[in-house]
């Protein structure tokens, strides 16, 4: 009797922790949308207003990011230069070094192919124009994101709730079936 108490308890716990886990995530995805678009405007500042090479724009973004948009940030600037064969070094452009920062920390971001993609196509066109075209271009990802962050909260508010309650139910409904 009491493996049959234990057991029920693991397993609601265990589909609770799932369905607060699935639920963190729609929160996560909101909060590091609008860490991102913070991140993007102080790029732009470093690019535009302190005129900074965009190696050194990624590093004081990096810095000033905690988390995983810091890292990122870190990333591309790590790999936008790298050792050549000859002991120089060899610049990356800037869409190859974000993207490859992307998929290295592609397992901590909570954002959606979407979210990525505008963050890809930023990359792109960095590094291709002068002052004015770089802050056109990191604004209107950012308002593209503002409109990701604001669908990402509506959802949230939407099914928060939903997915926590359904990992408890669903582990309950496993132990009435079993029981």
């Amino acid at each position: 009797m009491f493996i049959k108490i234990l057991s029920a308890v693991i397993i609601v716990a265990g589909c609770s922790y799932i369905g607060m886990i699935r639920a963190s995530r729609l929160s996560g995805r909101s909060k590091q949308l609008s860490r991102l678009i913070f991140a993007l405007n102080s790029l732009e500042s470093d690019i535009c207003f302190k005129r900074k090479p965009l190696k050194e724009a990624f590093e004081a973004t990096a810095y000033f990011e905690d988390g995983v948009i810091g890292a990122l940030f870190s990333e591309a600037a790590k790999t936008m230069v790298s050792p050549d064969i000859l002991g120089g070094e060899r610049i990356s452009a800037p869409a190859s070094a974000l993207g490859a920062a992307i998929e290295a920390n592609r397992s901590k971001l909570y954002l959606t192919d979407g979210d990525l993609k505008i963050l890809v196509s930023l990359a792109s066109q960095l590094g291709s124009g002068d002052c004015e075209t770089e802050a056109a271009n990191i604004k209107s990802a950012a308002e593209k994101l503002k409109r990701c962050e604001a669908e990402a909260t509506e959802f949230k508010n939407k099914y928060y709730k939903l997915y926590a309650s359904l990992g408890l139910f669903g582990g309950l409904f496993i132990v009435i079936l079993l029981a």
